[in-house]
């Protein structure tokens, strides 16, 4: 990330820049509290996508860097359907940006405010935003900040209303941003007052329930036109939130009358104790299809499962994969070539000249290396870059064996980390027994100490998803060094 060469950019000042080498910036789309987006071009694909700039302040903390790098890998792995989904992301010149689909469509707020919606409508859109949240808290993310603008409403192939929920993660880096730089100021506040949980207010544990309670307000804004507790300033807005109940509901006059059904729903979700709440997104899900079961057309499964409606020149996934593999096979095809004519030369000169047959230490790994019998021969504080290629079989990624044959009666192994990618590290003896078993976080370096009298076997791989879904072909390398804690002059035959 990070690659293009930029001059240092003024927010609204980014039109023609070309970001990350790759991303032609087009023009401004919209601004909010943590940046702006605008609308850019993938310069060898010709499509489109947008590119959220976060506030030039977060960059300038470490820690906040540090963090938007592990929250945006973990954001990126989520592929619902019913998520933004964000393909990219790095730094640039002390900017902070995402990489994300382009959305054709208005925000909650704007959709409900200006144009009718009726029972079915409304139950399709809380559904959907409901299998969002589901989706992201059970990979332990908590969005931290629902409201109408980060509900996205747009149409699917069926002409019925599509959700697309974006900006997770965000708010907690704005949070580690304030409370590390200004947790003193008087009145801070992090997130949105209109639509935040007392847990929220008062610095407590984040749990699912915090996006149930601030999902009640959205629904409640949406449907009445006003926000359950307002006030002349931000602090009178919170203390509302802590200790009035919730004001009766009104639905707007263009909206349908019949989702005053809601009204319940709306006060249990809203309860000050998170345990007094639904338990979970899907629980919410459920109350909404219950209260409104007997008004207006349950929309059918086809309404809610219908893609939505994607231009052919909107980057996608798919496109960004299939090009980075294209990328990588060009480089190992050149690599191949510059081999074969090192090869040759190589050849020639052994020839001529008789070189010594002694051959210096690895430092790529070899292919296929996929079992101790085809292990790649590894050599003590020399690093080894190694790729991850097609998986073994359905459910066995590819799988790397490194053999270490130097007896080292103490030492420890370092991979480097991949994005996105939660690696699986371990060291056995000659006779498969574990020496050390390491699983690291998303993107995140592993490191292995061992102890023993014998020669040992290094194994890399990925960590097999809950989902099963596991990542070929992977284009970022990883690095793999043997550091020696305790030397021996002992070598193997």
């Amino acid at each position: 990330m990070g690659r293009g060469a930029t001059s240092q950019l003024e927010p609204g000042k980014w039109e023609g820049q070309l970001i990350d080498d790759r991303y032609r910036v087009l023009e401004l789309i919209g601004k909010g509290g943590m940046g702006a987006v605008y609308r850019v071009r993938h310069e060898r694909l010709g499509k489109f996508a947008a590119m959220k700039v976060l506030r030039q302040d977060l960059a300038s903390n470490p820690v906040v860097v540090k963090r938007f790098r592990q929250e945006a890998a973990a954001i990126s792995t989520m592929t619902h359907p019913n998520i933004v989904q964000v393909f990219d992301f790095g730094i640039t010149d002390g900017n902070l940006f995402l990489i994300m689909e382009l959305i054709q469509g208005s925000d909650l707020e704007i959709r409900c405010d200006n144009e009718p919606i009726n029972v079915s409508d409304f139950r399709s859109i809380i559904r959907q935003t409901c299998l969002a949240l589901s989706e992201a808290h059970n990979q332990g993310i908590v969005h931290r900040d629902i409201k109408p603008e980060n509900i996205l409403v747009t149409s699917n192939s069926r002409g019925g209303h599509f959700v697309k929920v974006v900006d997770f993660g965000l708010a907690k880096l704005q949070q580690k941003s304030s409370a590390e730089s200004s947790a003193t100021e008087s009145g801070l506040i992090v997130g949105t007052p209109y639509f935040m949980a007392p847990e929220q207010i008062k610095g407590e544990r984040i749990t699912p329930q915090t996006d149930v309670y601030s999902l009640g307000a959205t629904m409640y804004r949406v449907l009445s036109g006003t926000y359950p507790f307002n006030a002349n300033s931000p602090v009178g807005i919170l203390t509302k939130h802590l200790s009035d109940g919730v004001p009766p509901l009104t639905i707007q006059k263009h909206l349908d009358a019949n989702l005053i059904q809601l009204e319940p729903v709306l006060t249990r979700a809203m309860a000050k104790n998170p345990s007094e709440r639904y338990s979970s997104a899907d629980a919410l899900s459920e109350a909404v299809e219950h209260a409104l079961a007997t008004t207006g057309r349950k929309p059918t499964s086809e309404s809610y499962d219908a893609a939505p409606t994607i231009n052919d020149k909107q980057l996608k996934r798919s496109d960004l994969e299939d090009f980075e593999r294209k990328l990588k096979r060009r480089q190992w095809y050149v690599a191949g070539f510059v081999s074969l004519l090192l090869a040759s030369v190589a050849g020639f000169g052994y020839y001529f000249l008789k070189p010594p047959k002694a051959e210096g230490p690895r430092t790529v790994e070899h292919e296929p290396n996929n079992s101790g019998s085809s292990a790649t021969v590894v050599t003590p504080e020399v690093p080894i870059e190694a790729y991850f290629g097609s998986k073994i079989s359905d459910n066995r990624p590819d799988t790397d064996y490194y053999l270490l044959r130097r007896i080292l009666p103490q030492a420890k192994v370092t991979v480097s980390g991949i994005p996105n990618i939660r690696l699986h590290l371990t060291v056995v003896d000659h006779d498969e027994k574990k020496l050390a078993d390491k699983i690291g976080e998303s993107g995140e370096d592993v490191t292995a100490r061992w102890s023993t009298k014998g020669v040992v076997y290094i194994v890399v791989s990925q960590q097999v998803p809950a989902d099963g879904r596991i990542t070929e072909n992977i284009p970022e390398p990883y690095q793999l060094l043997v550091t020696p804690e305790q030397e021996t002059l002992l070598q193997t035959q």
